[in-house]
């Protein structure tokens, strides 16, 4: 029965969340249109190549997990399938990007406990390192309302539990702990550069005066995501994630107003995610072209 619930609040909470940005903006248009005016595109197409190329570093994290699992599964194989799939994040759901490349991997030979680690890698790993990073950021900031040390604690201690879950659940010594350390370090990696490119989308508005400098721009990203992934009832934790990096920058819009702006870069990943598929789509066929000329 709470299965049953979860999954219907997932599905009312989409369209209830995107129809509440939509009167956000259109009540907010005039301001909207001022900021639109003053926008910089060069840092908007900075954000957006930056997001995609992101995807050349997510495979890496799965890679070294893989590898520490003793799948003989490589990088180049684990990049295609992550990027072919990267049209299944925005199924109803949130969830089916996941499942698909699971289902690739199982294909290719990896177990389910393999699995199970990898996911479980994949999702909390995250989480722990988002909450680490957020709460820093806050604590060098010094203007957020949210206990930082608190923050950080609690991705500490996720982090350190992690491999012990793993192995509890999984029934096994799941992964080396260097190849977990080693996943874990390009994990932070990848969510500084995320962190940076959030800064860099807020950079293409200068006629929003935010009064917010990097570290505050950076733990109100992670913070929100954090906040996002943690409501299991918002697939991707859309509106929440909005919702939150709003409240927690200072701006001269309104929190709807602000809420919208942060959707923004949503749609910046978005247009991101699409070079990526594109990108990688170009590369499959010249494969194939080139393998079918021998």
């Amino acid at each position: 029965m709470p299965q049953r619930w979860l999954l219907l609040a997932r599905r009312l909470f989409v369209p209830v969340a995107l129809v509440f940005l939509a009167l956000a903006a259109y009540g907010a248009r005039d301001a909207f249109g001022q900021v639109l005016a003053h926008a910089r595109s060069g840092p908007l197409l900075l954000t957006v190549m930056t997001w995609s190329l992101l995807h050349l570093l997510v495979p890496v994290i799965s890679w070294i997990v893989l590898t520490g699992l003793g799948t003989g599964i490589g990088y180049r194989t684990v990049l295609r399938i992550h990027v072919s799939r990267l049209p299944a994040r925005y199924l109803p759901g949130g969830i089916w990007q996941t499942v698909s490349r699971v289902v690739d991997l199982h294909a290719l030979g990896v177990t389910r406990a393999q699995l199970s680690v990898l996911v479980a890698m994949e999702n909390l790993a995250p989480l722990a390192t988002a909450l680490v990073l957020g709460g820093i950021f806050a604590l060098v900031a010094g203007t957020s309302p949210l206990p930082a040390p608190v923050i950080i604690g609690a991705g500490v201690l996720l982090g350190a539990a992690l491999p012990f879950a793993m192995r509890r659940f999984v029934g096994q010594a799941p992964l080396p702990l260097r190849h977990f350390l080693l996943a874990s370090a390009v994990t932070m990696v990848f969510w500084s550069i995320a962190a940076c490119a959030f800064a860099l989308y807020w950079s293409a508005f200068p006629s929003i005066p935010l009064g917010a400098g990097f570290a505050e721009l950076s733990a109100s990203y992670l913070l929100a995501w954090a906040a996002g992934f943690l409501a299991v009832f918002a697939p991707q934790g859309i509106g929440v994630f909005e919702a939150v990096a709003g409240l927690l920058l200072d701006g001269a819009l309104p929190l709807a107003g602000m809420a919208v702006m942060v959707a923004g870069f949503r749609a910046a990943t978005l247009a991101g995610d699409g070079i990526a598929y594109l990108a990688g789509l170009m590369v499959a066929w010249a494969t194939r072209r080139g393998d079918g000329a021998h």
